[in-house]
């Protein structure tokens, strides 16, 4: 399976654990972490994903972003891309997470 986190998923797991919505989604994001670190799971990243943790006003959570992003498996450039390549994102095999906050 083919993954794309979005920052803000990167970020759930530092967020407040006090809701329970929230907790859900750390676990959810921890669980995904871990099969992308054991390589059961394809874990792609972006130009965009760079920019948004380069954005992050907390240094500390920052650096931690980084730390993880420095995991992904394989980068896409995205101005580079031609609409064919992403049109080849479509299939079934590849699962977009993303969560916006």
């Amino acid at each position: 399976m083919k993954i794309y986190l979005d920052v803000c998923c990167l970020n759930r797991p530092f967020d407040d654990q006090n809701q329970p919505r929230i907790r859900l989604e750390a676990e959810a994001i921890l669980f995904i972490l871990h099969h992308l670190h054991l390589r059961d799971w394809e874990w792609f990243g972006s130009d965009a994903l760079t920019l948004k943790i380069d954005q992050t006003p907390n240094l500390e959570r920052r650096n931690s972003l980084w730390l993880m992003a420095a995991k992904v498996h394989h980068w896409i450039a995205i101005q580079s891309m031609k609409p064919t390549e992403v049109n080849n994102w479509n299939n079934s095999d590849f699962m977009l997470w993303m969560l916006y906050i």
